[in-house]
């Protein structure tokens, strides 16, 4: 990420903080201080190589806002501590204009887009004052720094919106760059019992989930995935039974701090190395044997996990991931040949 603060307020107020102390004639052993003061910053973000350069300030119109800083510092004859925290939050949603990608997403033009940014500065310093006088000082200051920002994008419903403005939407394929693709518009244009396409993800983790208070009991579900939300952590399949939840994630980033927080309250257990395969039809709302096909023609692939959604559009299977070309193909003879 690239970031270019302009904190030209607060780096003022700190010269002269220090200024003012240099001075006088330091009778103190603690010290507190808090600090207000309202940055005008400039913070342009890039998310990997191929992520668009994202002008947080100017393009999500954020106002200035005022923000605290808390100081205290210790003295004890000639040796201080020092320590300092900030806290900055900015937030703010815009219709684009531009189409961004940011963090593997593409937020499109007029597309409501909410911006957020949390920044949390903190210093702990250790000053040593070997000459001491009323008239100023003379020492050796060394400062330990904590810088984290978290940047993030959200669009809420993106695909509902594309679909109720009736906005088509073709996916190409690269490796044909000729080939017409297919084009996802809200109404359904196939007839007849088949499937209309495949898709896979790779790199999925399966997290098991079992426990017997989970048994004719309300409010553990809720419990299950507040551990996910706690650390952001999307959700991409989900399977249930009486005392057990199944759920596929592909962000492996705060996977043990996950394990442990579901630990406290359930067994876990997990496994990686595995792919989804999703068949996608219209059909499988009135032709439950299409459902039947795909699973049979699977028959020589150990499958991990099953679901259907009540649109009964797609059936998402789990399997090895290197099982994942093999079952494709069956797929593809079995309903496109």
């Amino acid at each position: 990420m690239k970031i270019r603060p302009l904190l030209l307020a607060a780096a003022m107020l700190c010269v002269s903080g220090s200024a003012s102390a240099q001075n006088s004639p330091e009778n103190f052993s603690f010290e507190a201080g808090l600090i207000f003061w309202k940055p005008s910053p400039e913070i342009v973000i890039t998310s990997g190589a191929l992520g668009t350069p994202v002008d947080f300030i100017n393009t999500f119109a954020v106002e200035d806002k005022r923000f605290r800083s808390y100081r205290i510092v210790t003295k004890a004859g000639k040796h201080k501590a020092r320590f300092s925290t900030e806290h900055i939050k900015y937030d703010a949603t815009t219709t684009l204009t531009q189409t961004i990608r940011f963090q593997g997403q593409t937020y499109t033009v007029g597309i409501p887009t909410t911006a957020e940014l949390n920044w949390t500065l903190r210093r702990i310093g250790y000053e040593y004052d070997p000459v001491s006088t009323p008239r100023g000082f003379v020492g050796l200051v060394a400062y330990l720094n904590y810088n984290k920002m978290n940047a993030q994008l959200s669009a809420a419903d993106v695909a509902t919106q594309i679909f109720e403005r009736n906005i088509p939407v073709r996916i190409l394929n690269s490796w044909r760059p000729d080939g017409a693709g297919t084009l996802i518009t809200a109404q359904n244009e196939t007839e007849g019992t088949r499937l209309t396409g495949l898709a896979s993800k790779k790199d999925v983790t399966v997290i098991d989930i079992t426990s017997t208070r989970m048994l004719m009991a309300y409010g553990f579900l809720r419990r299950v995935f507040e551990v996910f939300e706690r650390f952001r952590t999307a959700v991409d399949m989900v399977t249930t039974s009486e005392v057990s939840v199944s759920v596929t994630v592909d962000d492996r980033r705060n996977l043990d701090a996950i394990v442990q927080a579901l630990s406290e309250f359930s067994e876990v257990s997990i496994e990686g190395d595995l792919a989804l395969l999703c068949a996608v039809g219209d059909s499988l709302q009135g032709a439950p044997e299409i459902a039947a096909r795909v699973v049979g023609v699977l028959e020589e692939v150990p499958l991990k996990m099953i679901s259907q959604a009540a649109s009964r559009r797609n059936i998402t299977v789990v399997l090895r991931q290197s099982d994942l070309p093999h079952a494709m193909q069956r797929l593809h003879e079995e309903f496109f040949a």
